[in-house]
């Protein structure tokens, strides 16, 4: 699913970060801001995106109930509607601060990332094969340099 870059940007519907006292009040408040950001230019519609962040204790939980699999993953997407999308998403922050640590960077840009592929796996994209994989990460990495500026800032 490759997108117009010409296409123009989408008014977001409602989007929520529930930390579950997980990270500070300033934390939501940017992903809330990154997210709309990035639900206004992933080509459909959002009417509405709904995060919460939790640990590798109930990732691992919803991970086995949802998707048979023991064991911790990054990001679950419930998918509501597709038309347009109203999505649910499940961010382990756990996962996201390894990672980040890593990798070097802060969590919050970890988790961000988490946040915008289950966006995109809710608005149809798919990476079961490497070919899909490639141009899924490809439309990821689109997305994060234009909102790259708010993305990177402190603030």
């Amino acid at each position: 699913m490759a997108l117009d870059p010409r296409s123009p940007p989408v008014t977001p519907g409602e989007v929520t970060v529930d930390a579950a006292a997980l990270v500070d009040a300033p934390t939501v408040q940017w992903l809330v801001e990154r997210l709309r950001e990035c639900c206004a230019v992933v080509g459909r519609p959002v009417s509405r995106l709904s995060v919460r962040l939790i640990g590798d204790a109930e990732m691992d939980q919803l991970h086995q109930r949802h998707s048979g699999i023991a064991g911790t993953t990054d990001v679950l997407t419930f998918v509501e509607c597709s038309e347009p999308v109203a999505a649910d998403l499940a961010v382990c922050w756990d996962v996201a601060g390894r990672e980040a640590a890593a990798r070097g960077l802060p969590e919050r840009l970890e988790a961000l990332l988490y946040c915008l592929h289950g966006l995109l796996h809710a608005c149809g994209w798919d990476d079961a094969v490497p070919e899909q994989a490639a141009l899924m990460h490809k439309e990821q990495d689109r997305i994060l340099s234009l909102i790259a500026g708010n993305a990177s800032s402190s603030s």
